[in-house]
C-alpha cells in the first residue's frame, strides 16, 4: 500500500518535523526541503508504482484515511 501525498503536502508536514528528523534536518529552508522531497520522489516513483493499493492522503483527516485503507484491504 502507498500513502500518496503531494509534494506540497509533504513539504508542509516535513518542515515542522525536520528536527525530529537527522536525514533532513540539514536543510534550512521550505525551498531545499521541497527539492530534496522531489528528488527522492522521482528516485523512487518505479517503486511507488508497483502498489497494489494507492490511497491519497493530501487535505484528508487521518479517520478518513484509516476508513479508506480499510475499506480497500
Amino acid at each position: 500500500m502507498y500513502l500518496k501525498a503531494s509534494i506540497q503536502t509533504l513539504t508542509d508536514r516535513l518542515f515542522l518535523e525536520k528536527v525530529h528528523r537527522p536525514v533532513i534536518s540539514h536543510l534550512e529552508t521550505r525551498e531545499a526541503l521541497e527539492e530534496f522531497i522531489r528528488k527522492h520522489l522521482f528516485e523512487r516513483a518505479y517503486y511507488y508504482s508497483q502498489s497494489d493499493i494507492t490511497v491519497n492522503v493530501d487535505e484528508k483527516d487521518p479517520e478518513f484515511i484509516a476508513d479508506q485503507i480499510i475499506e480497500k484491504l
